[in-house]
């Protein structure tokens, strides 16, 4: 396995762990502080808006 690890929750959501480089999650933390969201906030909030942006250009996130 690649390091990514997934699990279902009871309330049927997704829990997504991976390892990230140090420098990259150290940038994600200082833009969570910015807006004031946890790490985990942010990294949700960031997926949602990217998917939304994806879909807009008529992409199919799902495609793959």
């Amino acid at each position: 396995m690649g390091g990514t690890v997934w699990s279902e929750r009871e309330d049927g959501t997704i829990q997504l762990a991976t390892r990230i480089p140090q420098e990259l999650h150290r940038r994600m933390k200082i833009e969570a502080f910015k807006s004031g969201a946890t790490v985990s906030e942010w990294v949700s909030d960031a997926l949602v808006r990217h998917l939304e942006r994806v879909t807009k250009k008529g992409a199919r996130p799902d495609a793959g």
